[in-house]
């Protein structure tokens, strides 16, 4: 049984797609591409009901819970009702999702603003589902993590850092043991990062938000050292990585996508296909 789901991720003024196929349980990239403008998302390209889209980190919350296997109900039903306690207002005006860390009883709970989601929907042209269907989307940090996972090749260590750049901010998930352990993201005070002052800057800012989600993960029980960072986005060069290698103990790399994943139809320089896991990731059940 052949089924398919469309990732669609804003990135730096563009929106980079992936088609993705589940051949009975084995992943196949059917498409890579980019798009200019809303105009260009069609129908076609971009099914209605087959397609899942990234949300800025900056416009999502996220909470980190601890929710014991041992309580009455389901864990969904648990989740929901402690996001639904964390926030003042009407509960109708959110959306609620969220993923297990891997960790023992603890999960990732996101909230979303239907009214924002709402208006990212209406910039294609399109409705957002009423509040009793699951929402079409999910945080960017989140897709980068599952799609290192699920259609990366796999770095050594147990905890590893991935970084995407956009124009605006920096998406950051933390994979310990194969996964997602934690999120986290920071604005960038300037999208050129050409000069050294500035990707000196940005190491330096990287740095401290590394090491205060580190020190989170220590309080979780993760008390492994960071591993590796992975780094990538739009203006991301082998000079930035350098720059960031200095302030960094670990190696500093690319994302590489296994070429196993990929029929004929989307095979690309190896060099571009880094720029298209977040949208991978959107993909992943």
């Amino acid at each position: 049984m052949s089924d398919f789901k469309v990732g669609v991720d804003f990135h730096s003024g563009s929106f980079r797609g992936a088609r993705v196929a589940n051949e009975s349980g084995r992943l196949e990239i059917g498409e890579l591409f980019t798009l200019d403008s809303p105009q260009d998302v069609n129908d076609e390209r971009v099914p209605e009901d087959s397609s899942v889209w990234s949300v800025p980190d900056d416009e999502v919350q996220i909470k980190r819970l601890y929710i014991p296997q041992s309580g009455n109900g389901s864990v969904e039903d648990r989740v929901r009702f402690e996001l639904a306690q964390s926030i003042l207002e009407d509960e109708q005006e959110f959306a609620f999702d969220f993923h297990s860390t891997g960790e023992s009883d603890r999960y990732l709970g996101f909230i979303f603003r239907r009214n924002r989601l709402r208006s990212l929907f209406e910039t294609f042209g399109r409705t957002l589902p009423d509040s009793d269907n699951p929402i079409p989307f999910r945080v960017r940090s989140l897709a980068l993590g599952l799609g290192y996972l699920s259609f990366c090749e796999k770095e050594d260590g147990e905890l590893i850092c991935l970084v995407d750049l956009t124009d605006t901010a920096a998406s950051l998930c933390f994979v310990h043991n194969r996964s997602v352990a934690d999120l986290a993201w920071m604005p960038l005070n300037s999208s050129d990062i050409s000069s050294t002052e500035v990707r000196n800057r940005l190491a330096i800012d990287l740095k401290t938000v590394v090491n205060f989600r580190l020190s989170a993960l220590m309080d979780q029980g993760i008390h492994v050292p960071l591993a590796s960072l992975i780094v990538t986005g739009e203006a991301v060069d082998e000079q930035l990585r350098h720059a960031l290698q200095a302030y960094f103990a670990v190696g500093v790399s690319a994302p590489r996508v296994h070429a196993g994943y990929l029929a004929e139809s989307a095979r690309e320089d190896p060099g571009t296909l880094e720029r298209y896991v977040v949208a991978l990731g959107l993909t992943v059940n």
